[in-house]
C-alpha cells in the first residue's frame, strides 16, 4: 500500500499535525521567552526502532516536509541541510524533527519528536483497529521519554 492511501500513515500524520499545532500554541501562550515555534518539520520514517525504549534509529526510509495544514511533501535526494536545521530560537529549533517506526506486524508505532533543546518526547503508540475505525493510543509498554 502506498503511503498516501495507507490508513496507518494517515493516523501517524494526524499525530504529526497535533504536535505541530501544540507547538504553535505553546509558542504563542509562552510569550517572547518561548520564541517562535519551528517553521518546518522534517518527518522521517525509520527502518529500525526499539519499541521498548521508544526510539527510532537511522537510516530513514523516507522523509517528508510539513509546514502546517494537510500537505506532507515527500523529500527526495540529499536533505542534509534541511534535516540538520536546528538553530535555537527560544525553546524551539527553527526546524523540528519528527520520526516514526512501524513494527512489522503494524500493531505498534514508535513516535518521537525533537522541537527544541528541551522540547522532545518519545512514545510508543498502540494501533487499535484497522482502516477508518483505527486509532493510535499510548501503550503501557515501552519507555516514554521527554526532554
Amino acid at each position: 500500500m502506498e503511503w498516501r492511501t495507507d490508513w496507518l500513515y494517515a493516523l501517524i500524520f494526524a499525530e504529526v499535525r497535533r504536535v505541530w499545532y501544540r507547538a504553535q500554541h505553546d509558542a504563542v501562550s509562552g510569550g517572547a521567552a518561548f520564541g517562535s515555534a519551528p517553521n518546518l518539520f522534517v518527518v522521517s520514517e525509520y527502518e529500525k526502532g526499539d519499541p521498548s525504549k521508544s526510539r527510532c534509529f537511522a537510516p530513514a526510509k523516507r522523509r517528508w516536509h510539513f509546514r502546517g495544514g494537510d500537505d506532507f511533501g515527500l523529500l527526495d535526494g540529499d536533505v542534509t541541510t534541511v534535516v540538520s536545521g536546528g538553530r535555537p530560537q527560544g525553546m524551539f529549533y527553527d526546524v523540528g524533527r519528527v520520526g516514526f517506526f512501524i513494527t512489522e506486524d503494524r500493531r505498534l508505532v514508535v513516535f518521537e519528536y525533537i522541537l527544541g533543546p528541551r522540547y522532545a518526547r518519545g512514545i510508543l503508540l498502540e494501533v487499535e483497529g484497522q482502516g477508518r475505525g483505527a486509532r493510535l493510543n499510548p501503550s503501557g509498554e515501552g519507555v516514554r521519554w521527554q526532554a
